[in-house]
């Protein structure tokens, strides 16, 4: 049975991004388990980046595939939406290595696209609907 999807590139930027989330959630499960640190990070700087990597990606990831997945249902050209999905994959990638590793350029780098991308985002989505 073949299902005809509305935004197929969003669908699966969004899979991917989500198989992201999954592994960060877990980071963050087995140092609470090492810990033993149920509620927020014990004052554990390992366990605190962690949190805050995962948080940090729970803040931009969904506000970033809704205008995703906007661009897409407008018809904006497919290579654009391909476009942008994927910096949004390798900002969300650099961004967690930066803070993993304490390295600041792909922490800035992955910082700085995906602010881009919701500038980018909303400003297309707000030209086509105006």
């Amino acid at each position: 049975m073949t299902t005809t999807i509305a935004v197929p590139i969003t669908a699966i930027t969004t899979a991917l991004l989500a198989l992201m989330l999954l592994a960060l959630s877990v980071r963050v499960t087995v140092l609470r388990r090492r810990k033993k640190v149920s509620f927020l990070d014990g004052g554990d700087p390992e366990l605190r980046n962690a949190i805050r990597v995962q948080g940090n990606f729970i803040e931009y990831v969904p506000i970033t595939l809704m205008l995703m997945g906007l661009l897409e249902a407008m018809q904006f050209s497919p290579w654009l939406v391909y476009a942008f999905g994927l910096v949004l994959v390798v900002s969300r990638v650099a961004h967690a290595i930066g803070l993993y590793a304490a390295a600041f350029p792909a922490r800035a780098i992955g910082a700085s696209s995906s602010w881009l991308l919701l500038a980018i985002g909303a400003l297309l989505v707000l030209g086509r609907v105006a």
